[in-house]
């Protein structure tokens, strides 16, 4: 194999709307500059994909930590696969767009059985790596009725699967141990009459079970590959609210499993908003018992690892985009590179 394989850019990218342009196009040029050796690749999609010849992943990440646009570069799957998130500002809004990254070679020579006996290792070895330390994202929205959670779950899922690939969504608990309805939340959630506490204990265990089961069968396979998870509500949802699981049993019982239901990472998006905004969309919640909730959940929040308290009185695309900042946020400080804006988080593509 040569050395030096000559640079193949991308002469014209993908069909991409104007605000976003300007960033990919200073990333490719980022990419050319440093002779990082790239072409493009035809999904038949709008996504912007390019292979990267495996050599050239260093410089790649070295190019990628000097470019003001690239907010994060994101393993994806056991491919060895990424995704490079670029933030754009307009009009004093962020914006944020992706690039899927695809290591690869375009000499025969790399099929050679050196090359590929490592490579088998080298898969072999993410594809452990992945189900010992999975790099899916698990986010939780919570929120009192008539915050927005559904009109904002259906946004970022929408959000999320742009920039991150598949994107799930799961209403309440895994419904493992007992199949629920896809719409089983009540209209009046304080209506019906409080179990007794016993049962109250069983109904516990069992729910802290189903979430605990529902993550080992579906969600950890799912973060594995890679793959993002919102739940709308979920186990801890029963500190805030407990009268709309009708659970009348021991608060210290709940809160204890709620330490040992998985994931231990979640990302905990609590969405608040003034309540007379909420009593305008709905009036299912008496006012003192809105009040209430929003100062619970505003506690956790504060408490709780891994969170981040957003307004909802503002419009939904402004409301996502501050949830995917803080998202971004995050992801940057558990990869070791600090959570401030601005900070970027850059992981080993090898």
């Amino acid at each position: 194999m040569p050395d030096k394989m000559p640079v193949e850019p991308i002469a014209v990218l993908p069909e991409e709307k104007a605000r976003v342009r300007t960033t990919m196009q200073a990333l490719l040029e980022q990419l050319e500059s440093n002779r990082v050796r790239h072409y493009a690749i035809d999904t038949g999609t709008a996504e912007v994909s390019i292979a990267i010849h495996p050599d050239d992943i260093g410089t790649l990440r070295r190019a990628c930590r000097t470019l003001e646009q690239v907010r994060l570069i994101r393993a994806e799957g056991t491919d060895g696969e990424s995704r490079i998130i670029l933030e754009d500002t307009a009009n004093g809004k962020r914006r944020y767009s992706a690039i899927r990254v695809v290591p690869t070679a375009n000499d025969p020579e790399i099929a050679r059985s050196r090359r590929y006996l490592s490579g088998v290792a080298l898969g072999l070895f993410r594809w452990v790596r992945a189900w010992l330390r999975p790099d899916g994202l698990f986010c939780v929205v919570l929120g009192p009725d008539g915050v927005g959670k559904s009109t904002t779950v259906r946004h970022l899922q929408l959000e999320l699967q742009t920039l991150f690939g598949s994107c799930k969504k799961q209403r309440w608990r895994p419904g493992i141990i007992r199949k629920i309805a896809p719409d089983s939340s009540n209209r009046m959630p304080h209506s019906k009459p409080l179990r007794g506490r016993i049962k109250s204990t069983l109904f516990v265990f069992g729910l802290a079970l189903d979430f605990s089961l529902g993550y080992a069968v579906s969600t950890y396979p799912a973060m594995a590959r890679c793959e993002t998870i919102i739940f709308d509500r979920y186990f801890h949802d029963i500190l805030i609210d407990p009268r709309r699981y009708r659970y009348s049993g021991s608060m210290w019982l709940a809160q204890f499993l709620s330490r040992l239901t998985p994931p231990r990472n979640a990302l905990f998006i609590i969405l608040d908003a003034h309540e007379d905004v909420i009593l305008s969309r709905k009036q299912e919640l008496t006012p003192h018992e809105l009040r209430r909730q929003l100062g619970a959940y505003r506690t956790f929040g504060t408490q709780a690892p891994g969170s981040m308290i957003i307004t909802t009185d503002k419009p939904v695309d402004e409301t996502v985009a501050e949830i995917i900042d803080k998202i971004l946020d995050v992801l940057a400080s558990r990869n070791g590179n600090g959570s401030r804006y601005r900070e970027r988080a850059v992981l080993n593509l090898t």
